[in-house]
């Protein structure tokens, strides 16, 4: 792992433009309702602490190591 999963991001490294992971539009009456959803990095944080867990990696750190993962996999989208 990298040294970014061991210590965390810094609070002055830019975050990704937040892209939401599930909208939705509803069309009732033609009426246009428009649910975002969760984070597109929410989303990823969420698969990453289930990987630590089911790997056995549970640890009081474990939420920011998934989020520190969710954000180099949302670099990872940009390459």
């Amino acid at each position: 792992m990298s040294d970014t999963f061991a210590q965390g991001t810094s609070a002055t490294d830019p975050l990704p433009k937040p892209e939401p992971a599930f909208p939705s539009q509803i069309k009732p009456n033609d009426t246009v309702f428009y649910f975002p959803g969760m984070s597109l990095r929410d989303y990823f944080a969420a698969a990453a602490i289930t990987g630590l867990f089911n790997s056995g990696i549970i640890h009081e750190d474990a939420p920011r190591m998934a989020f520190a993962i969710a954000d180099e996999m949302l670099k990872a989208r940009k390459i």
